[in-house]
């Protein structure tokens, strides 16, 4: 009888062998190192190095891959002449207690829970990407972070106290550590128990153990064929992953000509739909100014329920809650998958909200800086354009630069890039441990998120995702606090900017991704609706207006990223245009010029369910002259309850103070601090951080006060739009037709622009082009000898506030 060759991770070595061993199997296993699931691609590239070697003989009768998804490490992998065998499970958690099902009964009931077993103790790791360092002599190599007396001695004692804090604030998220027995230990070892045990003393959790089962191991060794835990790839054919059924499936790729299946060429991008699915959905959509939900039904193709509730900034929970309580209790409890999109990255670029990054770089030379995103900082560390090392990394000058950044530039996340890092990732990646270890704060390299040999195209999309991260973060912790309130289990997965799903995990790294996954949902979503395979869509949302193609039934998209704003994302999405335009959009008057957008605010007319709005309107009627230069003095701000998670300034202080008595128009809070000048009132990084929140006029509420809107206070949007009528004072024009022709105007030079680059690799088009401009003034005059019109080829859909 053949051999078994087993390829796996360490941390399942004892309970394979000893369960191999058990059941007299002829085995011979070759054991990875421990944690290679924090890096996907290297534990793909490292499987399919082991599986095609260990395809060249002929002595083993299948190949047991002992990884779950394991952060999609495990799909794209090709059988060779040996049939594989993979565990259908999330990852090695699913394989210690004995079923997918039973990991998600607990992660159900317990989410934040610290799981220990034999094999995660004796490799000194532990699931959940938890990275420890050897500071605790008494455990060695189990320390659980940096101890203060080195924070104190690196930072000074001020520092340290805030430091220490911050990066243990990861605990919050936990209530409860485990050690699970599979029933495979020897009774005298109770070492990883007692760790356990010892961890929820330390910790403050609550401790349990919890009876495992050896029976996936089982199953993983005898499995001849594929079942709802198992997965049999038969030789020749590629792992797929289909997030709707939860799950990897395998595939045989198209055949080239005569050749054996393990010698073909790679499979195309698409394979082909796997088994529709069945079952309930539920979708959320969390958008700057509503959050929506819906239950689906994948059988029937039905929508069972939808619930529609205003998005709550920044705790993004209490909004999602609120759609979840208007969804039947027993249809949730039946969901096995959500799906989420959301604006917030998208918004977060148009309205100029990212975070502050600092950008560290490893060019090939001396740089200017002149096409860098501001702060950056050079190292030491040199690559080829071919990956080969020129000069090795000077780690204490990262470190040095790191400590920089922080407490110069007040950095809120890093961004790392190098020159021939797409080729050789050692620098960046060495780089990305050091910022982790040193400050806990979210980073991102650049050849994570773009494959392009173009220097600084990929340290721009590393400090545009970097600036998202700690916002994505932020959110999807709301997030699962909503759900885990709710007890709904079952996967979760992000709309990616070009539809595709990804899991939470990949979204907190790399955040960029999620940009566009608003529209992208938008516009499937018309298709499914209007049951065309021909049209284009126009997303009107609260902050920005989205605009995209649809050809044969294919959503267009585009390798380069979407335009949002002035960016450019250079992540796969769909080829949309993003405005800074929305029902939400700030409308401001100044020297009698209007402008819409690209800022969003709140509408006035929600300013009623503020406690003490009343004062606040009194005196932004009483119209003194810097209305009439600036209608951003009239503006009016609130608190939103959210506690600084920094030491305030001393204007921000007493702005705070002023704001916590009852709102206060902007002109109105610069005469209390004695600044006089409206101007001088800076709240940038109290609205950047929600702290405060800001009131004013918009679309929506010239919507309201027309009577042609029925939300909130329609009295409040009349006296404010007659506020803005009498500043704006035009005879010839309304303010309302002025803004909706803007609004118009900017939708059709978005549509025309598309038009004239659509399929042309030329020179882009702008809006500043002369030509373009006087297509644009012929559009809306008549010429005269030649008129300029336009038809549509496209059914056009409008959604969302179109």
């Amino acid at each position: 009888m053949k051999k078994i060759k087993i390829i796996s991770c360490a941390v399942l070595s004892h309970d394979l062998n000893d369960l191999a061993r058990k059941c007299n199997l002829s085995v011979e296993a070759e054991y990875l190192e421990a944690g290679l699931h924090e890096e996907p691609q290297k534990l793909k590239t490292l499987l399919q190095e082991r599986v095609t070697l260990a395809s060249r003989e002929d002595s083993w009768d299948r190949i047991v891959i002992g990884y779950g998804l394991c952060g999609l490490g495990t799909v794209g992998l090709r059988a060779g002449k040996i049939p594989l065998v993979i565990p259908r499970v999330h990852d090695c958690i699913a394989l210690f207690l004995g079923s997918e099902k039973k990991y998600r009964e607990q992660f159900s009931r317990h989410p934040g829970t610290l799981y220990m077993s034999r094999g995660w103790y004796e490799n000194k790791t532990q699931p959940g990407g938890i990275r420890r360092k050897e500071q605790d002599h008494q455990r060695p190599g189990w320390g659980l972070y940096e101890g203060y007396d080195k924070l104190k001695a690196h930072y000074g004692e001020e520092n340290a106290d805030e430091i220490y804090r911050f990066i243990n604030s990861w605990q919050k998220k936990y209530t409860r550590s485990v050690s699970i027995e599979t029933g495979l230990e020897r009774e005298d070892d109770q070492r990883y128990g007692d760790y356990a045990r010892d961890l929820a003393a330390e910790l403050n959790l609550h401790y349990e153990k919890i009876q495992g089962s050896g029976d996936l191991f089982l199953k993983m060794l005898t499995a001849r064929e594929t079942s709802g835990e198992i997965l049999f790839v038969p030789p020749g054919h590629i792992t797929g992953y289909d997030p709707l059924n939860r799950g990897l499936y395998s595939y045989e790729p198209v055949s080239d000509g005569d050749k054996p299946p393990w010698e073909r060429s790679d499979p195309p991008s698409l394979p082909g739909k796997p088994q529709i699915r069945k079952g309930l959905g539920l979708g959320i959509d969390a958008g700057g100014t509503y959050t929506d939900g819906v239950i689906y039904d994948y059988g029937t193709g039905e929508v069972l329920a939808k619930g529609k509730s205003p998005t709550t900034v920044p705790d993004y929970s209490r909004g999602i809650g609120d759609v979840l309580n208007l969804l039947p209790a027993d249809l949730l409890n039946r969901v096995d998958l959500t799906v989420v999109s959301t604006t917030l990255a998208t918004n977060a670029i148009v309205e100029g909200r990212c975070r502050r990054v600092g950008l560290i770089l490893m060019p090939l030379g001396k740089e200017t800086g002149e096409n860098l995103p501001k702060p950056w900082r050079q190292v030491g560390g040199r690559l080829s354009i071919q990956g080969d090392e020129i000069e090795p990394l000077d780690e204490e000058e990262v470190r040095r630069t790191v400590g920089e950044l922080l407490e110069q530039e007040k950095v809120e996340a890093f961004a790392v890039s190098g020159y021939g890092s797409t080729v050789n990732h050692s620098h960046e990646n060495r780089i990305r441990d050091i910022i982790i270890e040193e400050t806990g704060k979210g980073v991102c390299c650049g050849h994570e998120l773009s494959s392009s040999l173009n220097f600084y195209l990929r340290a721009n999309t590393a400090v545009l995702n970097g600036g998202i991260i700690p916002l994505i973060e932020s959110f999807i912790d709301n997030l699962e606090e909503a759900l885990s309130g709710k007890g709904i289990s079952g996967n979760i997965m992000i709309v990616r900017g070009d539809g595709s799903l990804m899991s939470r995990e990949k979204a907190r790294t790399h955040p960029v991704e999620t940009a566009l996954s608003g529209p992208a949902a938008s516009v499937s979503g018309a298709c499914y609706l209007v049951d065309r395979k021909d049209l284009l869509v126009i997303d009107v949302g609260g902050t920005t207006s989205d605009i995209g193609m649809v050809g044969e039934g294919r959503i267009k998209l585009t390798e380069e990223g979407a335009r949002v704003g002035q960016w450019r994302t250079h992540v796969k999405a769909v080829d949309m245009e993003t405005l800074g335009t929305g029902g939400d959009s700030r409308l401001v008057i100044e020297q009698r010029q209007l402008t819409v957008g690209p800022e969003r605010i709140v509408p006035i007319s929600r300013l009623s369910l503020v406690p003490g709005w009343e004062k606040a309107l009194e005196y932004m009627d009483s119209l003194p002259d810097p209305f009439f230069r600036s209608t951003r003095a009239m503006e009016i701000l609130t608190l939103t309850g959210k506690t600084s998670s920094y030491t305030l300034s001393e204007d921000e202080k007493r702005i705070c103070g002023l704001l916590e008595e009852r709102p206060y128009c902007v002109r109105e809070t610069a005469l209390a601090l004695g600044h006089g000048l409206w101007y001088l009132v800076d709240t940038d990084r109290l609205e950047k951080d929600n702290l405060v929140r800001r009131y004013g006029l918009t679309p929506t509420d010239l919507l309201c006060a027309a009577g042609r809107l029925d939300l909130w206070d329609r009295e409040l949007a009349r006296r404010a739009s007659r506020l803005y009528e009498e500043i704006w004072n035009r005879k010839e024009i309304t303010l309302e037709t002025a803004v909706f022709d803007r609004i118009h105007r900017k939708l059709l030079e978005a549509l025309i622009l598309r038009e004239l680059d659509s399929g042309s690799n030329d020179t882009p088009v702008n809006r500043d082009d002369p030509v373009f401009r006087r297509l644009m003034t012929r559009l809306e005059r008549e010429g005269e000898a030649l008129d300029v019109t336009l038809s549509l080829k496209k059914p056009l859909v409008g959604v969302g506030a179109a």
